[in-house]
């Protein structure tokens, strides 16, 4: 492939976060940005109306006419563990031996030895923080509060990995819900998760108002088993998963109301994007799978599972050296954009510089 020219290099995103994320740079600004991260699981293309959806996400409309909308974003893998591991790396997962999603029996997890968007961040006197699903190893040692991040609550893998797996392909135990590296309930009501992690966000953005953070909520839905509060529940036009999805989109607005009302949403750069793309597995599981698939125009279904599963919608808010209600077409991964010391070794690749 040719690179593109000068001009057509800005928000060119093979690394995700390398726009505000260099050393320098953070050692420059006495007002250092805030980032927040806001990861939704198996979402497809057109699952929020500034792709083409037909339930309404009012507030994912608004960020992006108020900043930009992303149009060919790919993530690492087309699967869980993999596509967050090179979202917190910046490595490709097979590299560091994430592969697949990982599961309760799994002995594996993310190495000590690899250094996470959070764990740099820690090093600039940023306070970090995730809620929601982990899912790169459930052991202690594999869990966030070892690799970066200060707060922790949310379920350590995907919201089927419970007793309750139609197929399992061997019997799960009670899906364990985990506050810093605490069982605290399993098998927790996951028509609430939504709000918890909402509320949990609303609160850390209120605490560190004062001193730069980064803010990670990976939601648990709209990945099979579909759950939604009450509060939401019957409001779209489009059955449990629109409801799921309108109730991400309040849980988006809150978080950005939470970060105006501290005056903090004009050094705030927040990104919405999904994990990868939908289940395209025959019945009701994938909610609203069949008009997704139709929205991308592919010709086959080989062709759907691979290109929808990998293209995933990405939005980014902020008023960091950001144009506007802007599409971008460019090429673009689930990258951190790590820019590490050369002590650690091999961080991933940039392809072409951003201007």
């Amino acid at each position: 492939m040719t690179p593109p020219t000068p001009t057509h290099r800005r928000f060119h995103l093979t690394l995700l976060l390398s726009l505000v994320l260099s050393s320098s740079a953070l050692q420059a600004q006495p007002l250092r940005p805030n980032f927040v991260i806001i990861f939704a699981d198996d979402m497809g293309y057109a699952d929020i109306s500034p792709y083409g959806a037909r339930t309404a996400t009012p507030i994912l409309a608004r960020m992006a006419k108020e900043g930009v909308r992303f149009t060919d974003f790919y993530v690492a893998q087309p699967v869980c563990s993999a596509s967050r591991a090179a979202l917190l790396t910046g490595c490709y997962p097979n590299r560091i031996g994430i592969l697949g999603a990982l599961n309760p029996h799994s002995k594996e997890g993310i190495h000590s030895n690899e250094v996470t968007l959070a764990e740099l961040l820690k090093t600039r006197g940023y306070a970090t923080a995730i809620y929601g699903k982990w899912h790169l190893g459930y052991q202690p040692q594999f869990l966030p509060t070892r690799h970066g991040f200060d707060d922790y609550f949310g379920l350590p893998y995907s919201n089927d990995m419970w007793q309750k797996h139609p197929a399992p392909t061997q019997p799960y135990p009670p899906l364990p819900l985990i506050e810093g590296e605490r069982t605290i309930e399993t098998d927790p009501d996951q028509r609430q998760l939504t709000t918890w992690y909402t509320q949990r966000a609303v609160k850390f953005i209120e605490k560190n108002r004062n001193q730069p953070f980064f803010l990670y909520v990976p939601h648990n839905m709209p990945h099979v088993p579909l759950f939604v509060s009450s509060k939401h529940r019957g409001k779209s036009k489009l059955g449990l998963y629109g409801d799921v999805i309108q109730e991400l989109d309040w849980s988006v607005g809150e978080i950005l109301k939470s970060l105006k009302k501290n005056g903090l949403d004009e050094r705030t750069l927040v990104i919405f994007a999904s994990d990868n793309g939908p289940w395209l597995s025959p019945g009701s599981n994938p909610g609203s799978g069949n008009a997704r698939n139709a929205a991308l125009n592919l010709e086959s279904l080989l062709l759907q599972n691979l290109r929808d599963e990998l293209r995933s919608l990405r939005l980014l808010e902020s008023e960091l050296r950001v144009t506007k209600n802007r599409i971008d077409h460019h090429l673009g991964e689930v990258f951190a954009g790590i820019d590490t010391p050369h002590s650690f070794g091999f961080q991933g690749v940039q392809r072409w510089n951003l201007s």
